[in-house]
């Protein structure tokens, strides 16, 4: 009886979604056709009408179904889609866009102006049981995207729970981030803080007890990694180390906020940092990736030139150690059918969090697919470089010859002659041991296989 009490039920939920979304969208249009009404010659409003349909009426009104539809973007404060046409997702749209322009997208979308007296830093209704400014003096409990280096994400010995007394959990605090529709930022904890990057670039240093902030710091993008923390010979958290959406790592006093150094990891306009930074004694391990990805769907645009890196940080000063690349340099190739040139080799990005090897003095990588012809033996691999020096001490690549970009998805001109099958590394690679005690890398990969290397 169960397919045919589902049968019945799935036409109803649908009618029902359908009917919502229905009037939804006629509540927004109606709103939306009187504040046109109204402001019918505001030419910022024209304007940004006209630079929202050059600019992202593609991929808003339904050709790419991950994209918010406009009933969402309404929602939004207009300082939000500024913020993400200059240093989030959408800034590969916003390059082509003046700073004013951004403002009259904005407008236009969500019918308030932008405000140029809008603050950056957040009120809060609490009080943290800790005093501002206290001296933290708790070792940390979970650090990293991986809990530690070797990124296991397993404590097997320092936990309490069961899947007996699990279910008797109770919400203690919850904090909600202003100016965010997303968290993706998984937070390092103290027994007295909780650490933790947010979409909006700010950094905070919540109090574990309640929730309150303690301090916090804006970055100059979205944070979308996990924070790692250097800490002193006792475990005691001193300083902040991360990397945001416009490729720059940074170093922050874990106990005030301050700034201690900013360093740009990568000078390629559509440079990003999504995994989570990684240390070592003096060392930070920044990987990257790009959003050229999405750029290269513009028939116009002359894919591809990014090129996947890891960098090599002093945790001390924020200078450069070194720096390895996962393609050589892209040199031009062909023109496409619609006579853009391109370039090539490109990509190989690095989306997640490196893995450290202490004992081998290794780091280890896993990449994602190239950009464009020709595909190289670096893509879609596992890299084991050199701690002091960055240098490629072996590689293992899971899927030969992909090469994909956004434009693959439309059949666009820029879609390389692989065209796939996109078949990322999107996860950190996993250093442990196998039944028999021997030391071995776990990975997973977008084909949906797990590999033990």
């Amino acid at each position: 009886m169960q397919p045919k009490t589902k049968s019945r039920l799935a036409p109803l939920i649908l009618l029902a979604r359908s009917l919502l979304s229905l009037t939804l969208a006629q509540l927004f249009l109606l709103s939306q056709s009187a504040f046109a009404q109204d402001v019918a010659s505001d030419g910022d409003f024209e304007e940004g009408q006209s630079q929202y349909q050059l600019a992202c009426a593609e991929c808003h009104e339904g050709a790419l179904l991950e994209a918010p539809q406009r009933t969402a973007l309404a929602l939004f404060p207009p300082e939000r889609i500024v913020q993400s046409l200059e240093s989030g997702i959408m800034a590969t749209a916003g390059m082509a866009l003046t700073r004013d322009e951004k403002r009259q997208v904005a407008y236009y979308l969500t019918a308030r102006r932008y405000d140029e007296n809008q603050t950056d830093t957040a009120s809060f209704s609490c009080e943290p049981g800790l005093s501002p400014g206290a001296k933290l003096t708790r070792a940390l409990a979970w650090n990293g995207w991986g809990g530690e280096v070797g990124n296991t994400r397993y404590r097997a010995n320092e936990t309490t729970l069961t899947k007996d007394n699990v279910g008797q959990l109770q919400l203690k605090w919850a904090f909600a981030f202003p100016n965010a529709t997303r968290s993706r930022a998984q937070p390092v904890v103290t027994p007295e803080v909780v650490f933790t990057g947010s979409q909006d670039g700010t950094i905070y240093a919540l109090d574990s007890d309640n929730g309150c902030p303690l301090w916090t710091f804006n970055a100059d993008g979205e944070v979308r990694g996990s924070l790692f923390v250097d800490t002193d010979d006792e475990g005691v958290p001193e300083t902040i180390l991360f990397g945001d959406f416009t490729a720059h790592a940074y170093a922050v006093n874990a106990q005030t906020g301050e700034l201690l150094w900013k360093t740009k990891v990568h000078d390629h306009e559509a440079a990003i940092v999504t995994g989570s930074v990684i240390a070592h004694e003096d060392t930070l391990i920044v990987p990257l990736s790009s959003l050229e990805v999405i750029l290269a769907s513009r028939t116009d645009y002359q894919c591809c030139t990014f090129r996947g890196a890891l960098v090599a940080l002093s945790i001390s000063t924020g200078e450069e150690l070194w720096r390895t690349h996962t393609t050589d340099r892209p040199r031009p190739t062909i023109l496409s059918s619609a006579g853009t040139q391109q370039y090539g080799p490109s990509g190989a990005p690095i989306w997640a969090s490196p893995t450290i090897d202490a004992e081998r003095n290794l780091v280890y990588a896993g990449t994602g697919e190239n950009y464009s012809s020709p595909a190289n033996e670096y893509s879609d691999a596992v890299l084991a470089m050199d701690l002091d020096s960055g240098e490629l001490i072996w590689s293992a690549q899971l899927t030969r010859d992909d090469a994909w970009n956004g434009a693959c998805s439309r059949n666009a001109p820029n879609c390389p002659e692989e065209d796939g099958p996109d078949y990322d590394i999107g996860a950190s690679p996993i250093l442990t041991q196998d039944e028999n005690g021997r030391d071995i890398i776990m990975v997973g990969q977008k084909s949906g296989m797990v590999y033990a290397l």
